[in-house]
C-alpha cells in the first residue's frame, strides 16, 4: 500500500474558511523523496489543476492512501 501526501491552496478572501474560498491555487501530491505541485495558471499542462485532478484519479485506482493535515475537513472539500 502506498500512502501519499495531499496539500491543496486557496484564495480566500473572508474570514470563512470554507465557504469564502474562492478558487482553487495549487495542490502538492508527494512523499519524503519526490513532491509534484501543480498549479491554477501553469504554463505546463502536465503541471496544471487538470493534470493534478487526473494524477489523484489515477493514484486512488492503484490503491493509493491520501494523508495530509486537516484533509478530511479541509483538502478533500475545496477539491470537489
Amino acid at each position: 500500500m502506498r500512502y501519499l501526501s495531499l496539500d491543496v491552496e486557496t484564495k480566500n478572501l473572508g474570514s470563512d474558511i470554507m465557504s469564502d474560498n474562492e478558487q482553487l491555487l495549487s495542490l502538492q501530491i508527494g512523499d519524503d523523496k519526490k513532491q509534484t505541485l501543480f498549479w491554477a495558471d501553469s504554463p505546463y499542462s502536465e503541471l496544471n489543476l487538470e493534470a493534478g485532478k487526473k494524477s489523484i484519479l489515477s493514484l486512488l485506482s492503484e490503491g493509493t492512501i491520501f494523508v495530509g493535515y486537516n484533509i478530511d475537513g479541509f483538502d478533500n472539500l475545496m477539491l470537489d
